[in-house]
């Protein structure tokens, strides 16, 4: 059943398909309406509730989920931004609407507060939650954005860099300032490693400069054919690709991988010991994946279908249906769930079983 409120008008509905029977109340008694069949009666209590969202509504399930809309205006960029301090159930999302990009802060109680406006003629690529801080990506350029103040400023001023990525590991984060890829430790301003470096370019017309860094080492690609491990205290170690192809993501583990992946290429997991591919899984280019911030919980969302994975053992610990989903969703983890934003433009949070246990597993 779908509990729904509206908290400027007080109004609230309820709704539930059983079997062919749809069941509906705006606070009086419930009425039934037959449905030509059980599918019908679920579409059509799919529309509702997004009809509901669409015109300011909260929505709350028996089983902890809960949605809101983007907003009046709200168009799908070609990005999910989103990100978490996993200190708790509440998040940070990026929502464009009417030519603006705005931050909000989803509270666990449902509430999103928007905080501030970013340059519109930007598309804002990913974000990443650091030291109470919000980081941007906006087409390359990295803004700061104090969540507390809701003042923003340049980390970077590069008029645009497509190819280049943005990552947060513990108090360090990482990202392409046009000319350098730099990590920053955001604990004492300092910046602890940088390299020049230039995008390569896939197939003479897209860019590609993927970056991810652990707690003593970046990795980074702009080639099609090699990955590069590099310590911040010098050394390199050379990953040569299975096969050539587009690299989009880089996530480095704890227990020695190395993950990658882009749009037209598999999944693919390579052991830095032996600097060779371990595991790999083809998808598409509508699969999304997104680790936590200690990367011991992986998300792997093609379509509406999401899964918790732990990465070490590629044990499936959990897996979600998500609602209103036209070809692809942003996730970002939480303390105990899956915080999420639709290309339709649903902005909600998902419950994930047993999260304690699987932290303890994954260490």
């Amino acid at each position: 059943m779908w509990s729904l409120e509206n908290r400027e008008t007080g109004k609230a509905w309820t709704g539930r398909a059983d079997g062919a029977v749809l069941y509906t109340s705006s606070g009086k008694a419930e009425r039934a309406k037959e449905s030509s069949s059980n599918e019908d009666a679920e579409a059509k209590l799919v529309s509702d509730v997004w009809a509901k969202l669409k015109a300011g509504f909260v929505a709350r399930r028996a089983d902890g989920v809960w949605l809101a809309h983007a907003g009046k205006g709200h168009a799908w960029l070609g990005s999910s931004p989103i990100a978490s301090a996993e200190e708790d159930d509440s998040f940070y999302a990026i929502l464009s609407r009417q030519g603006r990009n705005i931050l909000v802060y989803a509270q666990e109680n449902c509430d999103l507060s928007e905080f501030v406006d970013l340059p519109g003629e930007r598309m804002v690529r990913s974000i990443a939650y650091v030291n109470g801080l919000v980081l941007a990506n906006m087409d390359g350029q990295i803004h700061s954005i104090d969540p507390q103040t809701g003042t923003s400023k340049e980390l970077t001023t590069v008029e645009f860099n497509l190819g280049g990525s943005l990552e947060v590991r513990g108090s360090l984060a990482c990202w392409h300032d046009g000319t350098r890829c730099i990590v920053q430790d955001f604990n004492t301003g300092e910046t602890v490693w940088s390299r020049e470096l230039v995008a390569g370019m896939w197939e003479g017309h897209t860019p590609m400069l993927a970056l991810d860094l652990g707690t003593d080492r970046v990795a980074y690609c702009v080639s099609e054919n090699e990955i590069i491990v590099e310590n911040f205290a010098g050394g390199q170690q050379v990953i040569v690709k299975t096969e050539p192809e587009l690299t989009e993501n880089l996530w480095l583990t704890g227990e020695g991988t190395l993950w990658s992946h882009g749009p037209y290429s598999p999944i693919r997991r390579y052991d830095l010991e032996t600097g060779t591919e371990g595991w790999a899984q083809e998808s598409d280019e509508n699969v999304a994946l997104d680790f936590d911030r200690e990367r011991s919980r992986l998300s792997i969302v093609q379509g509406s279908h999401a899964r918790m994975i732990i990465p070490y053992n590629l044990v499936e610990q959990d897996s979600l249906e998500l609602e209103y989903v036209v070809h692809t969703a942003g996730v970002a983890f939480t303390r105990n769930g899956l915080a999420v934003l639709t290309d339709r433009g649903s902005v909600g949070w998902y419950p994930l079983q047993e999260q304690a246990e699987n932290r303890e597993d994954s260490k």
